[in-house]
C-alpha cells in the first residue's frame, strides 16, 4: 500500500484547511480509501493520524451464474402448429474470466417422462430428448449467448420440454468429467419451460366396389366387394395407427345389420396420405331377402387405441353403397272375350278372333267359290223346277 497526503488550504480561512490522506495500492490509480482530517486537529503537540478504520478483505470473485429463456423459434412458449419446430434458447451469462474456448452443453428435457421416472426412483436422471453442445467465446465477463434446438416432430409432439444449459472451462474439461462453472438445470424453471399441443385432423375418404369396378350386383350372386381406403392426417408423427372396415346389409324395409368386420389393421403416419384396398370375400348374397344393399363403414384408432375418425357413420354414403340389378318386369296382356264387340259407329274393323285356332289351318278362295257356285247351282235348280 501507499499512502500519501496533500494540504487543501483554505484561502479564506486558513484554521479551516484540510490534511487528505489517500491509501492506494501499489500499481492503481484509484485510492482505497481516503482520510480528511481537519487542519486544527494536526497541533503540535499531537501530530499523528489514526488510519485503524482501514480494514483490507481477500473477497473470493463474484460466482460464475447462467440464466436462460427458452421459446419456439416464433418466441412463443406454447406451439400450436407444426410449421417449426425449433427451438430457441438464449443464455445470459456471469463469467470470470474472458476467453475463446467455453464449451455449452444445453440438453432439451422431457418434463412428464422425467417426473415419471424420478418418482420410482428419485436418483433417476433427466429423460433428454435432444442435446446440442458448442464452443464459444466471450468478449466481456457479461453477455449473452444462443443456441438453437433443431427438434423433430417426434421429439416435440404432446410433450412439456424445459432446457438445461452447462458451461465448462473447455471441452476437455468436459470430457474428463470436471464440473460446470455454471448452469441453469432446474425442471420446474419456467423461463426455460415450453410446450407443444397441436389438435390432429384425420379424413377418411372411401370407395366400394365388385371386382370389376360395378356397384351394382344381381341378388343370389355370391360376390367380392372391395373398400377402397384412403387416409388423410394433417400431422405426421410416425405414430402406430389402426383402421378397420365394415360391412352391413341394408334391408328393404329400412334396418340394417352388420354382417362382416375386417379387424384392425395397422399402419405408420409417415405419409399425408395411406391408402388400402380391404377386401370382403364370397358374400352370398341370396341368403338376404331380395331389393338388399351393402355398404361399408370406417372407424380410424390413434396410438392409444381411442377412435379419432369415423365415415359413413349413418350408413348412407352412396360412394360406399352397392346396390342390386333392378329386374325388368313383363307386363300382363288383359283377357280377350271370344266375340268382342265394336260400339256402333266405330271406324275401327272387328278384329278377327279364332276360338280354337289349329295349327296349319289355311282359308282357300277357290274352295270358297266352289261352295258358292254350288249352293247358286242348287237354287236355280229348285226353283226352276217348281216353275216347271
Amino acid at each position: 500500500l501507499e499512502i500519501r497526503s496533500t494540504f487543501k488550504e483554505n484561502k479564506e480561512d486558513y484554521t479551516k484547511s484540510d490534511y487528505i490522506f489517500t491509501i492506494t495500492e501499489k500499481g492503481q490509480k484509484q485510492p482505497i480509501k481516503t482520510v480528511t482530517v481537519p487542519y486544527g486537529n494536526l497541533t503540535n503537540e499531537n501530530f499523528s493520524v489514526s488510519l485503524n478504520r482501514l480494514m483490507l478483505y481477500d473477497l473470493p470473485e463474484e460466482e460464475d451464474s447462467l440464466t436462460s429463456l427458452a421459446t419456439w423459434k416464433e418466441g412463443d412458449k406454447e406451439l400450436t402448429t407444426l410449421d417449426s419446430t425449433e427451438l430457441v434458447d438464449k443464455l445470459s451469462y456471469n463469467l470470470h474470466e474472458i476467453k475463446e474456448d467455453w464449451y455449452i452443453v444445453a440438453q432439451a428435457i422431457d418434463v412428464d417422462a422425467t417426473k415419471a421416472a424420478q418418482e420410482k426412483d428419485k436418483k433417476a436422471k433427466p429423460v433428454a430428448i435432444a442435446e446440442t453442445t458448442a464452443t464459444l467465446a466471450n468478449k466481456e465477463k457479461t453477455g449473452t449467448w444462443e443456441i438453437l434446438h433443431k427438434l423433430t416432430v417426434e421429439q416435440v409432439l404432446d410433450k412439456t420440454i424445459v432446457l438445461f444449459n452447462y458451461v465448462y472451462e473447455s471441452k476437455e474439461a468436459y470430457e474428463a468429467g470436471d464440473e460446470p462453472v455454471a448452469k441453469d438445470a432446474s425442471l420446474n424453471n419456467q423461463a426455460q419451460t415450453v410446450n407443444c399441443m397441436v389438435e390432429r385432423h384425420v379424413s377418411i375418404q372411401t370407395k366400394a366396389h365388385l371386382e370389376e369396378g360395378s356397384q351394382t350386383f344381381t341378388h343370389g350372386d355370391v360376390v367380392d366387394m372391395f373398400d377402397d381406403v384412403s387416409i388423410t392426417h394433417d400431422v405426421l408423427d410416425g405414430s402406430k395407427e389402426a383402421f378397420e372396415t365394415i360391412l352391413y346389409a341394408l334391408f328393404p324395409d329400412g334396418t340394417s345389420k352388420e354382417i362382416w368386420k375386417s379387424g384392425k389393421i395397422d399402419y405408420e403416419v409417415n405419409d399425408k396420405e395411406f391408402t388400402k384396398t380391404v377386401l370382403a370375400e364370397k358374400v352370398d348374397t341370396s341368403k338376404y331377402p331380395e331389393g338388399t344393399s351393402f355398404t361399408f363403414k370406417e372407424i380410424n384408432y390413434d396410438k392409444d387405441g381411442n377412435i379419432n375418425g369415423k365415415h359413413n357413420e349413418d350408413l348412407k354414403e352412396k360412394s360406399q353403397t352397392l346396390t342390386p340389378k333392378k329386374v325388368p318386369t313383363t307386363p300382363s296382356t288383359p283377357e280377350q272375350s271370344e266375340m268382342p264387340t265394336v260400339p256402333s259407329g266405330s271406324q275401327e274393323s272387328s278384329p278377327t278372333v279364332k276360338a280354337f285356332p289349329q295349327t296349319g289351318e289355311k282359308t282357300s278362295n277357290v274352295l270358297l267359290f266352289i261352295g258358292f257356285s254350288l249352293i247358286f247351282a242348287t237354287a236355280g235348280y229348285y226353283f226352276w223346277n217348281r216353275r216347271n
